[in-house]
């Protein structure tokens, strides 16, 4: 981890440090989810890469209808992440946030992007700092890669004014962009072994660059909302003096619709206010999806396994969760996916086990909703048949690694309720190092009194690198779609 990574991670830490001693957990206990709405949203983006596709995508929105600096709560959004935050008296505001970085590109997207390395999508975290007494807004926020895919920051310095009118709001603000060299180089690098006529290697500089954006709100009717944001960014020489960089300016826009009515529970008091509470509950999630695989050769053995095709995973994933006095859970998990080449023609099959215990901190839990962060420890075997008639090159973790994760819930009035639940995995073995992402969204009905139902959706990727030829150089694999999950509560 460079220095300044370091120094992100602690700031990032004193600054929840001071918010828990603020009494942080007491202000999330409190949030009532009615206030918030709730809805969809659709984004269009200028792709920056050569030859590459405009993109636009859909995804669920919540939203408190008020612009981030008329409002005091706890939960804020800045630079399309979600986060906490704690506001002082003298009107400082120190936070952290997250969110998808969906700048990259998939190699086959384009011909002009052939034999380069996918850059996918990635979750970014990061502080943030900002002072709202002025008669404008002034706020710093430092992004790094939560799955370190590089040890760059991407960072903004913003100054914005809200204009409030009686059914809405419009927010200017203008932005300084600042980008590493170490982002530059995994975003818009060129390597040497990808270089080609047309295409010369590029190791990229630190860049920075203006933006202008505006964000806008209006309540249409009394219960439906309608939000967006415009923005324009220009892209300094660090980045378009890359040969995979067609353009100086980047464009975003987005639109969402929600919905601001009572969908949910009343709000109550914790279940661990009083006295000690005791629960088991046992939650399974099957799966049959369709793939995307890659493996990539080492580069001591360019002969070695290799492709990139289609596979059918299997997924298998139990959790069994204890309660325990207070605020205080263990989580023990088993996942299991297998990975076949649907093609049948040739036998590439990749199987992935794990078992994991984590210890759960429960940041709110009443009757309305949940929220409760995870970190353990878990053991991992890989096992790759890359060719027809070659045994089975297995790699197991020879010690227990790191797993992170957050789960939350949240009832409506009746017996429907919606899940959500991410882990993030370290993998290193002595053939492979790497990670895991695995995500699962629910939406779950209380069929019975001691069982749910429900269908989701999850998605899992998987990205490991190997200096062994046996075992092959890069894999990565990564799959969305449908799923069956059933809960027992005891």
């Amino acid at each position: 981890m460079t220095k300044t990574a370091r120094a992100l991670a602690g700031l990032a830490l004193l600054s929840a440090s001071a918010a828990l001693q603020a009494g942080l957990l007491d202000e999330l206990s409190a949030i009532d989810i009615n206030d918030y709405a709730i809805g969809l949203g659709v984004s269009y983006g200028d792709s920056v890469y050569v030859g590459d596709d405009a993109s636009s995508w859909v995804y669920p929105y919540v939203t408190k209808f008020s612009p981030e600096d008329f409002d005091t709560g706890v939960l804020f959004v800045r630079a399309r992440g979600y986060g906490v935050r704690w506001l002082a008296d003298a009107g400082w505001e120190i936070g952290g946030l997250a969110r998808m970085q969906t700048l990259g590109f998939g190699a086959n997207g384009s011909p002009k992007l052939d034999g380069l390395e996918d850059r996918g999508w990635t979750v970014e975290v990061a502080p943030t700092l900002g002072w709202r007494r002025w008669p404008v807004n002034i706020d710093w926020t430092a992004f790094v890669d939560l799955f370190r895919n590089h040890t760059g920051t991407n960072q903004l310095l913003r100054v914005s004014k809200s204009f409030v009118f009686q059914r809405g709001y419009v927010t200017p603000e203008l932005g300084l962009n600042y980008y590493s060299s170490s982002y530059v180089d995994y975003y818009f690098g060129v390597s040497a072994p990808a270089t080609r006529a047309d295409r010369a290697a590029y190791a990229g500089t630190s860049a920075d660059g203006a933006s202008l954006g505006v964000a806008w709100g209006y309540r249409v009717k009394p219960k439906w909302l309608v939000t967006g944001k415009y923005s324009v960014e220009h892209l300094g020489s660090g980045i378009t003096d890359s040969p995979i960089v067609d353009t100086s300016k980047r464009r975003s826009l987005s639109l969402q619709f929600a919905y601001d009515g009572t969908l949910f529970d009343e709000l109550a008091e914790p279940a661990f206010a009083h006295g000690r509470t005791w629960a088991t509950s046992l939650a399974l999630t099957l799966a049959s999806v369709d793939a995307d695989t890659t493996i990539e050769p080492p580069p001591d053995d360019p002969a070695g396994p290799a492709g990139d095709f289609s596979t059918e995973a299997t997924l298998v994933n139990l959790d069994a969760r204890v309660t325990l006095a207070g605020r205080h859970r263990i989580d023990v998990g088993f996942f299991r996916a297998l990975h076949e080449r649907s093609d049948g023609s040739t036998a590439s099959e990749l199987t992935v086990r794990d078992l994991q215990v984590a210890y759960g901190f429960d940041l709110i839990r009443d009757a309305q909703k949940e929220v409760t962060l995870l970190a353990g420890l878990h053991v991992n075997e890989l096992s790759l048949i890359a060719e027809p008639g070659s045994g089975a090159r297995d790699a197991r973790s020879t010690a227990p690694l790191p797993v992170l994760g957050v789960a939350a819930t949240a009832r409506f009035a009746n017996k429907l309720s919606a899940q959500a639940d991410l882990r993030w995995f370290m993998l290193d073995a002595d053939r492979h190092s790497g990670n895991q992402v695995f995500a699962r969204l629910a939406v779950m009905h209380h069929t019975f009194e001691h069982a749910e139902l429900g269908i989701g959706y999850v998605l899992n990727r998987l990205s490991v690198d190997s200096d062994k030829g046996d075992f092959g150089g890069h894999i990565k694999s990564s799959y969305g779609g449908p799923s069956l999950v059933l809960i027992g509560s005891f």
